[in-house]
């Protein structure tokens, strides 16, 4: 076969190749999109199950996360609960040996005096670590007494003595003054009252009943002028 015949044919096969080759590259195309498609398809299929699967274990996680939440909370709660049953029980134990070492205390100073009780309860006081109470003041010294007797005894209601005492210790300017001036009104009073039941002794008791509201109004004058001066 010469040149040109296999030219010939070649020609007239070109297309025929060319068709054959046209479909094979289809085909591969066709096989390779499926084949790309088809992993695809499992590719996501297990993102889509990892997926899960993470969503799962999350969710397990979650749960076991609160799970152990749940028992650390009653654990504490418990502990809690017990360390304030401890310092109770350890509180009324602590009360009660203060307790009984008080009353031990209080019975081993029982037949001492009042001063030596005072004095162990200070000491006492001082090694519990308890603030030294400061030494309480001696009382005042009492008012001076009046013997409301002395003014007029029988003529007067009790409020009138009462009044008198009020104004004798309204009056006072201090203890030795006021104790001075009552000595001296009742020193004053006593001789009036001397001088006027020497007087009225000899007279009956309608007239000394008679003369009686004058002579109380005078010795009312008199015990005003004599705090007065």
């Amino acid at each position: 076969m010469t040149s040109s015949a296999l030219s010939e044919a070649r020609r007239r096969q070109l297309p025929r190749c060319q068709e054959v080759l046209s479909r094979a590259e289809r085909s591969r195309f066709y096989k390779e999109r499926a084949r790309r498609h088809k992993e695809n398809a499992l590719l996501e299929l297990r993102l889509q199950r990892l997926a899960a699967e993470r969503a799962a274990a999350e969710q397990r996680l979650r749960r076991r996360t609160a799970e152990v939440r749940q028992l650390a909370l009653a654990q504490r709660d418990q502990a809690q609960e017990a360390r304030e049953a401890d310092s109770r029980l350890l509180e009324a134990v602590m009360r009660k040996i203060q307790l009984n070492k008080q009353v031990g205390f209080e019975q081993a100073i029982k037949y001492k005096s009042k001063k030596v009780q005072q004095q162990l309860r200070e000491q006492q006081q001082l090694q519990l670590g308890a603030p030294r109470t400061p030494p309480t003041p001696p009382p005042p010294p009492p008012p001076p007494q009046l013997d409301l007797r002395l003014i007029w005894p029988g003529l007067r209601s009790r409020g009138h003595f009462r009044r008198l005492y009020a104004q004798l210790l309204l009056a006072q300017p201090g203890p030795d003054e006021a104790r001075r001036r009552g000595d001296e009104c009742l020193q004053a009073l006593a001789e009036k009252f001397a001088v006027r039941v020497g007087t009225t002794a000899g007279e009956d008791a309608a007239l000394t009943v008679a003369k009686a509201p004058a002579v109380a109004a005078a010795s009312a004058e008199e015990l005003r002028l004599c705090w007065t001066r």
